[in-house]
């Protein structure tokens, strides 16, 4: 008894139906393993019909776990006709077309890769669009259909809106909240409309992306959140980083970090006697104790506002130097940063109380981060003004401040850790830069 293949309704050799299982009939969609439940091609490799089309759920398992393992341009969805992944969670694309334009769709973060020809013709624009020759690198992303860079363009046909685009195949990379964006500004300029038959103009009331309705509204409120949180607390957000895959190892040490403050919290003697005992005291006790407390102490914190802003900079610059650079090698990382800061600490700190925190650390990881992703630009509030800068600036401004305090001497907070755990990085940050891993 054959099941039917769940694509396009072939006979399959497995004995009961399931969605998991590879055709081998001539359809441009099953063999890149992506888009269930379209419709394939009737023709056959074979000239009987009782021979069996399809393979088990063993060999599509593993031909799926083949094709995952390709990136962007590396596979093949049949018939010569390029895999291509999403620039930004690096998920299939789907190919769709609406009104005579074709694009490729994400399903996940609902980016639309388009030529500039289906983006004029849905916008309506009656003039070429072309990007501007100046550009700038926003992030860090890559074409789906060559693999190179992408880079922002100015585009002076959408008044100067900045969009990723590829200078080798010139096609755009654009979010469903920009498509929106876009049609409204130009509904403010008047050239939304373009000329119909009549001689009237209609107006364009379509959208590239399916059932998106409502969703826009949702990404401002959001959006007002984050300006209300940055504004509050001066806590830095990065502009367009986004993350590939879950950060296992950075959740991990946020949920240590938690873990320790609430068991030192509820601990006889409190806060206080957690610090004594597992804090770090500069010249205190022997060298095995000396060592285990330059452990323990990454884990202590002094109160709620000192580990919630430790771990909200753990986690801005830590997931994406995590994906980079795997988990071990970025727990290395983490690690070493805190025990150069505390070890630099115990040497040119003249205050002998006691060190707790994972400043040190995160210094670390913001010296790396600024060597392994150089391009990315952050959002900053200074007084009441949001600002767009590199993160060359953000680090050099905040190293300035680390020195200015440590040579004034300022009480409460080890500089020097600082310093020491944010060179550490970025030395460690040059002898591993290279290539994004897969």
């Amino acid at each position: 008894m054959h099941s039917a293949c769940s694509s396009c309704l072939a006979s399959s050799s497995a004995s009961r139906p399931t969605p998991s299982v590879l055709c081998l009939r001539s359809c441009s969609r099953i063999p890149s393993l992506r888009v269930w439940g379209r419709s394939c091609s009737r023709r056959s490799f074979f000239p009987s019909s009782s021979w069996p089309w399809c393979f088990s759920t063993t060999i599509c398992g593993y031909a799926r776990r083949i094709s995952e393992s390709r990136r962007f341009a590396g596979g093949s969805r049949g018939r010569g006709e390029p895999v291509m992944r999403c620039t930004k969670c690096e998920r299939s694309l789907v190919s769709l077309s609406q009104k005579g334009i074709r694009f490729e769709f994400c399903f996940h973060c609902e980016g639309t890769w388009v030529a500039p020809e289906g983006l004029a013709a849905f916008l309506g624009l009656e003039e070429e669009l072309l990007p501007d020759r100046s550009f700038s690198l926003l992030g860090e992303r890559f074409c789906p259909a060559c693999g190179k860079r992408l880079y922002g363009h100015p585009y002076p046909a959408l008044g100067g809106a900045i969009l990723l685009s590829c200078k080798a195949c010139g096609k755009i990379w654009i979010e469903a909240i920009e498509i929106e964006r876009l049609k409204k500004a130009l509904v403010v300029r008047g050239d939304r409309g373009v000329p119909s038959r009549g001689g009237k103009r209609r107006q364009r009331t379509g959208t590239l992306i399916p059932s998106m309705r409502g969703k826009e509204e949702r990404r401002d409120a959001v959006s007002h959140l984050v300006w209300l949180f940055q504004f509050l607390t001066g806590f830095p957000m990065e502009v367009d980083h986004p993350v590939r895959r879950v950060p296992l190892a950075v959740i991990s040490l946020i949920v240590a970090n938690v873990v320790v403050f609430l068991v030192s919290a509820f601990a006889p003697g409190g806060l206080s006697a957690m610090i004594e005992h597992f804090g770090f005291f500069p010249g205190r006790g022997a060298p095995p104790h000396r060592l285990l407390s330059m452990v323990t102490s990454m884990f202590l914190h002094a109160g709620r506002g000192h580990l919630l802003s430790n771990l909200y900079f753990l986690y801005i610059f830590g997931d994406n130097l995590e994906c980079r650079l795997g988990r071990l090698r970025f727990l290395w990382l983490y690690f070493t940063c805190g025990f150069a800061a505390v070890g630099l600490h115990a040497f040119l700190s003249p205050d002998p109380s006691p060190m707790v925190g994972a400043s040190g650390a995160i210094s670390g990881l913001l010296g790396a981060y600024l060597i392994t992703f150089p391009q990315v630009e952050l959002y900053q509030f200074v007084f009441f003004f949001r600002l767009r800068i590199s993160i060359g600036l953000y680090a050099g401004v905040w190293l300035g401040l680390q020195f200015l305090h440590a040579w004034l001497g300022v009480p409460g907070v080890a500089w020097y850790a600082h310093i020491g755990g944010f060179l550490t990085g970025a030395m460690l940050g040059m002898l591993w830069r290279c290539p994004a891993r897969g």
